[in-house]
């Protein structure tokens, strides 16, 4: 079948929160503490902080998508267009999360384990913040209940989408080809989500721009030639670092090249790709071949569009295969409140309301000191005090100090009588 993944080598190449939804959901989630035993998650509307690792490591950050209409995939008279993409109308009925990222290789290796570590560039002093590859679809959703999409969206409680939602409470997955159009192209209709067409179908400065490919360092010069990289190169050739490249309208990087992203889709060929209005589209019910979109390092710049479609056998795992996760889980209306040696005005509460506490009666022989727990509280060394809701549960604790010991002195009383011998 046209564009196989084994063509792209042709150059050798838990959370439960049973509440309502939000009107406005945070901008983005994040699961956070992979490297500890219990994950955390919690929802912000600051980006990431890309001058430091943790977001790629330690933290996997999602961006909020809305639900919408938009128009998949590409005029006839696009640059590199291929008759399988054709234009249509996709509604999306159901807002989602999605990577910010690429998958990296550290945030793999703490969910699957310590020392799982498939990726092919796996050099000791980059590995970790590179996308993860080698990948496959069987290895992210599963053999058994994870291949049952679109049937199911049951995955294998062993593979990294199992272990995701095991630890998290949280519905995570791949994204359908449609979402993931949708979220690479983020308002834009041209061959980039950076809302520019290309000028050249090989080497083009708008796919510079954007993302890692054969020629803005996907292949390495050597001797005036390009040619594939080693195994041990840096993030200089092959894949970069996620997050190097100009993101899209809704802060998505990397969706042209890196690696090319693993979708849930069964190829339909053309099939479910006609012309006609669709809404939350799955793809075929059966297949031999799931799709995969993107491109990749090894690619042209034509190879990279929004629109270009590609598939392979769910058990490939080429190292150029990636992916990057999808939540369907939107965030809770409110949030627990719990406070320890003290009370609260409310046991739950909205992001953003006021909360007022008040520290409990001391014992015998101690005073207040302080509160602490993870808000601004407005006077941390108050025993009634107040503080801001943040998009997450909370624990506050009153902390309480000893008194100092008290001394008592002798009264002497000279030609008169006193009612205690010492104060």
């Amino acid at each position: 079948m046209k564009k196989l993944l084994s063509l792209l080598c042709l150059m050798g190449i838990v959370f439960a929160f049973q509440t309502k939804l939000l009107a406005d959901p945070p901008l983005y989630m994040v699961v956070y503490d992979l490297d500890k035993t219990e994950w955390k998650v919690r929802y912000t509307n600051e980006e990431p902080d890309l001058t430091k690792d943790v977001c790629r490591t330690t933290e996997l950050w999602l961006r909020y998508i809305p639900a919408g209409t938009f128009t998949m995939g590409s005029p006839t008279d696009e640059l590199g267009c291929y008759s399988d993409e054709t234009m249509h109308k996709v509604t999306l009925t159901k807002p989602f999360y999605i990577g910010v990222f690429e998958c990296t290789q550290k945030q793999w290796e703490y969910v699957m384990g310590e020392g799982n570590r498939p990726s092919y560039f796996n050099n000791v002093n980059c590995y970790a913040t590179r996308p993860v590859e080698r990948v496959s679809y069987d290895m992210i959703r599963g053999t058994e209940a994870g291949a049952g999409w679109p049937d199911s969206d049951a995955v294998d409680e062993t593979s990294f989408m199992g272990v995701l939602r095991d630890k998290t409470g949280l519905m995570f997955d791949l994204p359908t080809e449609a979402q993931w159009e949708y979220a690479c192209r983020a308002g834009t209709k041209k061959a980039l989500n950076s809302d520019q067409n290309l000028e050249s179908t090989w080497s083009d400065a708008y796919m510079d721009e954007v993302g890692r490919y054969w020629y803005n360092g996907g292949g390495m010069l050597v001797d005036g030639n390009l040619e594939e990289p080693p195994q041990n190169c840096t993030t200089v050739n092959a894949t970069a670092k996620v997050g190097s490249y100009k993101p899209n309208a809704w802060g998505l990087y990397d969706m042209h090249g890196n690696v090319i992203e693993w979708c849930l889709d069964w190829w339909d060929g053309s099939t479910a790709y006609s012309s006609s209005a669709v809404t939350d589209p799955a793809g075929d019910a059966t297949g031999s071949y799931r799709v995969i979109r993107g491109g990749r390092w090894g690619d042209q710049a034509y190879q990279c569009r929004s629109a270009i479609r590609y598939c392979s056998v769910t058990s490939d795992n080429y190292y150029s295969f990636g992916f990057r996760v999808l939540c369907l889980s939107m965030p809770p209306e409110t949030y627990a409140v719990t406070v320890v040696k003290g009370t609260a005005d409310k046991t739950e509460a909205a992001a953003g309301e006021t909360v007022a506490i008040t520290a409990n009666m001391p014992a015998s022989g101690q005073t207040f000191d302080k509160w602490t727990g993870d808000v601004e509280f407005a006077n941390e060394t108050a025993p009634e005090t107040t503080f801001k809701m943040p998009a997450k549960a909370v624990t506050v604790t009153a902390t309480f100090k000893k008194l100092p010991a008290v001394k008592t002195y002798k009264i002497v009383v000279v030609n008169g009588t006193a009612d205690k011998a010492k104060a």
